[in-house]
């Protein structure tokens, strides 16, 4: 656990937004491959699952909070990520029964990307659509329309690059992160850890440098917190993120986001027919 500690202290330095530079060049590489502009960003929940029913249950909560619709016991971790494979936020600080959307609304990550509204974050159905997160049409709409059949398929198609992809090949370097067996709290900071390894085998499979394993001050506390820094971990040299708040109502939120996913479905390229051999 002293190892698991001090790997959780190095979050801020490995698991954080990108660069503006990062951003654009992964927006191009979604509209040349899915025909869908401005996309930087994907976000969704993935179960990190218990043996059995876990312990150390915070305040407030029981073990029925933790089953979840898959019937196990599990926390639900929201994580952001991009094509590269990289996890820039993970939220695992709630139970296996929240829903995506509740830990979506109230998290800092939401907040930090809704301040801005150049990048799009792509999201399932579970979502809140938005003037930054879209998620997809409706079945019966794209039932009707084929337009929209069409984008779903893209908006897929980008997520799972930019997620589900993620959630594969963290799980199957880190088996633990299905069958924990630790208390709660103990759980979240196993995590990280193995998200933070992710993140550091990426660096590595690029042939990039990332940043020192130790900064300067080994003098590190025993029990770090997993959750978010409070140095603000979404800050760095290239971005500066302010956090503002949207005053406009849920109605009107998710009005400028539908009309803005119409805007998309309008301007992309149709499909390409295959040429006949």
């Amino acid at each position: 656990m002293r190892v698991t500690n001090a790997i959780c202290h190095l979050k801020a330095e490995f698991v954080k937004m990108p660069t503006n530079r990062e951003k654009e060049l992964t927006a191009q590489r979604m509209l040349d491959r899915f025909q869908l502009p401005r996309f930087a960003f994907a976000v969704d929940g993935v179960l990190a699952k218990f043996d059995k029913a876990p312990r150390g249950i915070p305040q407030g909560l029981v073990k029925q909070d933790y089953w979840t619709r898959k019937q196990c016991h599990a926390i639900n971790c929201q994580v952001v990520g991009s094509d590269e494979r990289l996890v820039h936020d993970v939220d695992c600080d709630w139970h296996g029964s929240a829903h995506d959307a509740r830990i979506w609304r109230t998290s800092l990550v939401k907040r930090v990307l809704e301040q801005q509204r150049e990048h799009l974050v792509a999201g399932d159905s579970g979502y809140p659509i938005s003037d930054v997160l879209i998620k997809p049409y409706t079945t019966q709409e794209s039932l009707q329309d084929p337009t929209k059949r069409l984008f779903n398929q893209r908006l897929s198609g980008l997520r799972t690059v930019q997620s589900e992809n993620i959630f594969g090949i963290w799980k199957s370097k880190y088996p633990c992160v299905n069958h924990h067996r630790s208390h709660v709290s103990r759980t979240k900071k196993i995590i990280i850890a193995t998200i933070i390894f992710h993140n550091i085998s990426i660096f590595w499979d690029r042939e990039v440098n990332p940043p020192p394993l130790m900064g300067g001050d080994h003098n590190l506390p025993e029990d770090p917190d997993p959750g978010y820094d409070s140095d603000n971990p979404h800050q760095d040299d290239n971005n500066d993120f302010v956090i503002v708040e949207d005053n406009a109502t849920p109605e009107v939120v998710r009005m400028r986001g539908q009309i803005l996913r119409d805007q998309l479905r309008e301007g992309m390229a149709p499909r390409q027919r295959r040429r006949a051999r």
